[in-house]
């Protein structure tokens, strides 16, 4: 990738402020633009929560001899709460944010096969 003296990727920047630009320019012609863009970005960080949430609990099962009742705790209350987030968040942005995270998959997995690392089943 193309970079610039500081070490930083020009065509990742030079994108991501011409999309925020445009976002930018967008609320200029309608008010509605700024609660769909923060509902959005609200949803798509609900998802690795919950999966934060879900690991907690994995985690505290897999390391029994060593768990705690307050990692029970915490990784239970957590959980569901992260299912009641997303449940309340609506599935309508839930779908959204789930479109949106497809095409971040297969440039992931474009960059994985340039630098010639296999994709493994946790990659999935």
């Amino acid at each position: 990738a193309k970079e610039n003296k500081n070490k930083a990727p020009v065509n990742s920047l030079l994108i991501t402020n011409i999309l925020v630009q445009i976002f930018l320019i967008s609320m200029l012609f309608t008010e509605s633009a700024y609660q769909f863009a923060f509902s959005l970005a609200s949803s798509a960080i609900l998802i690795p929560y919950m999966f934060s949430a879900f690991y907690q609990v994995k985690y505290t099962y897999l390391t029994k001899e060593r768990a705690t009742t307050k990692q029970w705790v915490i990784g239970i209350i957590s959980s569901v709460y992260a299912i009641w987030l997303v449940y309340a968040a609506g599935i309508d942005y839930l779908l959204l944010t789930m479109l949106l995270y497809i095409p971040g998959l297969f440039v992931y997995q474009t960059v994985q096969k340039n630098n010639r690392k296999p994709l493994s089943k946790v990659d999935y």
